[in-house]
């Protein structure tokens, strides 16, 4: 079996989500190597320190920093690329039934980490950033681990990671943790601990004697010290696992924008005097030092995860024989949806992110930036002591990459794509009018790329004679009728399209209690794209935390 995609991690606001960590069973650990890993790693980074030596495999993350050179480790003079962002829930609970190890739990509110790579490369030089995107762990904290009472909450196992792989483009996801589990799932383990691995990851069944030949399906696979390399199934209880949340097997940083509201960001500091142990000194790495000059700061992991998403939809350059990166693979159907699924990033969405108010309310909450933009709307001034919104869902970076790849690659013209944002121009996401379209543009869908933009044309502009705005807008119906029609110029349309924006925005009623209306509308929608028991979710309102 091809392991096709791997597990994203869980980034931003519901960073490092344990969501595919495991803690069943115990293993005889009395022989000092596998059978055999021929097979088990990706071509990364994991694979390149593990393969052939099951001996290395840390149990936990003292020990995977010193295998791997990151963390406290990382040989960075200016960051530990240690990101440390605040929640309030967890998704990882040891001492429950399997089935429901994974299910979301409110807790205090704690510190939770994101590790990178380690960029030891210039720093001006943007092609380095790749040595930190190329590797992610995650921890989490829990209120029941050892010293949590006293501010050491962060566990120091399992640990999550994901790797880039250079073959694929796609990430590769691993989970390490003890080898036999301890009796206690509560405290840290020794340093000479040995650890076992599990890697995750969404293939096509082909097992004999399993329903569903030929489906994408999640599978998970471990190697154990002493026992040959596990035979791949589906995971017990889990379901997706990852993929739950992480539909598209992305790299995923909830708040990636400023002002970053729970992450450690020159707009945000956490008090380590409170804290204690591990916890400390982990979390101290992220907050700006006078003595040590360090700091990572969410503004510096923002870069890092545009870059680690763009890298995974279009793949690394070079000339490999087979097609690298999301986007290839998914219109090669390596994996799932072809290109029907990458449309569904242009007219309704896969993934969200989250914005807040800093000096103005988010654009979204009134119209769609891509098609309101020009306009240079003025919004709302931000209000009281929890700024309106707080967390609003928006239009997703990875959606985004997933557009300009479908326009790069000529399956769209850039006006075709402006035109399906203007029919709902005033959501970028959670669009029924637009999202209603996706099914006549992808019925039928030719082949080839002329035969495809004149198919996905054609549907866009059948449907405006049904769009409920079409008799009371005219100069928006215009400039989509322009933007579909190829050739022709079109700064006269906009320009008249532009005026009529302004209007309807002067007559929009943008009182607070329209504007939490507005948010509190995005964040059902939110709650029922991902309703599994498993999924996490930022903290979406004030009174959580």
């Amino acid at each position: 079996m091809r392991a096709l995609q791997a597990l994203a991690l869980v980034l931003g606001l519901a960073a490092a989500a344990p969501a595919c960590s495991s803690a069943d069973g115990s293993t005889d650990s009395s022989e000092a190597d596998v059978k055999s890993d021929k097979d088990f790693y990706g071509s990364d980074r994991v694979g390149a320190m593990l393969k052939g030596h099951p001996e290395k495999i840390p149990a936990s993350f003292p020990q995977f920093e010193k295998l791997f050179g990151v963390g406290r480790e990382c040989q960075r003079r200016d960051s530990k690329e240690i990101f440390v962002v605040e929640e309030s829930q967890t998704r990882l609970q040891l001492n429950v039934p399997e089935e429901h190890m994974h299910d979301v739990k409110k807790t205090k509110l704690m510190p939770r980490a994101v590790i990178a790579g380690c960029n030891t490369g210039d720093i001006s030089d943007p092609n380095s950033v790749k040595q930190s995107y190329s590797l992610f762990a995650a921890l989490i904290s829990d209120p029941d681990w050892k010293d949590s009472a006293t501010g050491d909450t962060m566990r120091s196992w399992p640990v999550e990671v994901i790797a880039l792989d250079e073959k694929t483009g796609l990430y590769n996801f691993y989970v390490f943790e003890p080898a036999v589990t301890p009796s206690d799932v509560f405290s840290p383990v020794s340093a000479g601990t040995p650890g076992k691995i599990t890697r995750i990851f969404r293939a096509v069944e082909d097992r004999p004697g399993h329903a569903g030949k030929g489906e994408f399906k999640v599978f998970q696979q471990r190697l154990e010290p002493g026992k040959p390399v596990a035979a791949p199934v589906q995971p017990t209880g889990g379901g997706n696992r990852c993929f739950n949340c992480h539909p598209n097997g992305a790299p995923l940083m909830n708040e990636i924008r400023d002002p970053w509201t729970n992450w450690v960001s020159f707009q945000k500091k956490l008090p380590t005097s409170v804290m204690s142990g591990n916890t400390q000194a982990i979390v101290a790495e992220a907050v700006p030092s006078s003595e040590t000059g360090r700091s990572s700061l969410a503004n510096d992991l923002e870069p890092i995860m545009r870059a680690a998403i763009h890298n995974y939809v279009y793949g690394p350059g070079g000339s490999n024989a087979r097609p690298q990166g999301w986007a290839p693979k998914t219109l090669m159907g390596e994996l799932p949806g072809g290109v029907p699924h990458m449309l569904e990033s242009v007219f309704c969405q896969t993934e969200l992110n989250y914005d807040s108010s800093n000096a103005a309310v988010p654009a979204e909450t009134f119209f769609d930036p891509d098609a309101a933009g020009p306009a240079n709307l003025t919004m709302p001034a931000a209000v009281g002591d929890v700024p309106v919104p707080f967390l609003l869902p928006i239009r997703s970076v990875r959606d985004k990459e997933t557009e300009r790849w479908l326009v790069d690659h000529n399956y769209l013209a850039q006006a075709d794509s402006m035109a399906i944002r203007l029919l709902d121009d005033q959501n970028d996401i959670f669009s029924k009018t637009r999202c209603d379209v996706l099914g006549p543009a992808t019925a039928g869908l030719p082949k080839d790329l002329d035969g495809a933009r004149e198919h996905i044309r054609a549907a866009v502009k059948a449907s405006l004679a049904s769009m409920p705005w079409a008799a009371t807008q005219p100069m928006r119906k215009a400039y989509v009728e322009a933007l579909l029609t190829p050739g022709i110029r079109r700064e006269s349309a906009q320009r008249d399209y532009l005026t009529e924006l302004s209007s309807r925005f002067d007559e929009m009623d943008k009182s607070i209690l329209a504007i939490r209306a507005k948010e509190s509308f995005r964040k059902s929608q939110a709650a029922h794209m991902f309703p599994n028991a498993s999924t996490p979710l930022p903290i979406l309102t004030p009174a959580a935390q």
